[in-house]
């Protein structure tokens, strides 16, 4: 009988360790859901910066967006490049013209400021003079790209089809 009630004792123990241990990981469990819940404070991380690149012809007032021009009925290129959630700061902009075939055809650098409580939009424009230039003389035709960066980071690019 003495056996009987030690082991009795025994198993008691361990179902009241085993029922402790497995609330104490119950709770630290649901400590961890509810931490990832979005309640448990802190900031959400800001949004990610980015930019949209458009093309169109200088000699379209309403510069409708366009993929593909002929060199020929073409004056300037006009190149949109569309900012979003920039943080508010000095900032520079790095715009990178790549003739056919990948080589720098022209860079250019731009620096803006946006006010504290203006994070959003902007849009930054830039005239590719195509009649007259290297472009139109030589008749450079094929696919170009247009790259952007701001302050150092590559953001987009963009290609364009300038035909003959």
């Amino acid at each position: 009988m003495r056996m009987a009630n030690r082991q009795r004792a025994e198993r008691a123990w361990l179902a009241a360790i085993s029922s402790t241990v497995l609330l104490i990981f119950a709770l630290g469990l649901a400590g961890c859901i509810a931490g990832t819940s979005g309640g448990g404070g802190g900031n959400p991380p800001p949004p990610v910066t980015g930019a949209t690149i458009s093309f169109c012809n200088n000699a379209d007032p309403a510069c409708t967006p366009e993929t593909s021009f002929a060199v020929a009925s073409l004056r300037d290129l006009v190149i949109n490049v569309n900012w979003e959630n920039v943080p508010a700061g000095n900032h520079t902009q790095m715009l990178e013209i790549l003739q056919p075939g990948g080589g720098l055809y022209q860079s250019n650098q731009t620096s803006f400021l946006v006010a504290d409580a203006a994070q959003g939009t902007m849009t930054m424009k830039r005239n590719l003079p195509v009649a007259g230039a290297w472009i139109g003389q030589r008749r450079i035709t094929g696919e170009w790209s247009v790259r952007v960066s701001l302050d150092g980071n590559a953001i987009a690019s963009q290609p364009v089809e300038i035909n003959p």
